[in-house]
């Protein structure tokens, strides 16, 4: 079910559903009116470790070239933004830039982290 586009890029089900289910996971989690939290700490090492995860499977599904890493970044941030904007419409709870801003941290570690790997490697692309 891969098929080879003009630029060499395989795609498949197989690496682009990954991140499409975490995206509809953490849409449902932020659906919930009552905010998910451990007591007494803050919740944004959940949110960088989320979308930290989020880019490096977007990086997967992509091919993990230094355009990819980019894309992976983009679409992390943009849907932790819109997952934002989303809680500020449910009961209890609301939007929170320092939360958008975990978000971005968490994709831009796991970004630079593969990037390294790439370059330490001599890697120009990984495959998983």
């Amino acid at each position: 079910m891969a098929e080879i586009g003009r630029s060499g890029f395989r795609w498949s089900w197989g690496r682009f559903l990954p991140p499409v289910l975490l995206m509809a996971a953490l849409f449902l989690v932020s659906h919930t009116p009552l905010p998910v939290t451990l007591p007494g700490r803050s919740d944004k090492f959940l949110h960088a470790l989320a979308f930290g995860v989020l880019a490096v499977l977007w990086a997967r599904a992509l091919g993990f070239e230094r355009r990819a890493l980019l894309l992976a970044f983009l679409f992390s941030v943009l849907w932790g933004i819109l997952d934002e904007f989303h809680q500020s419409f449910v009961p209890g709870r609301f939007a929170s830039i320092g939360d958008a801003a975990a978000d971005a941290v968490g994709a831009l570690v796991a970004v630079v982290l593969l990037g390294v790997y790439q370059i330490r490697t001599g890697r120009g692309s990984m495959t998983v």
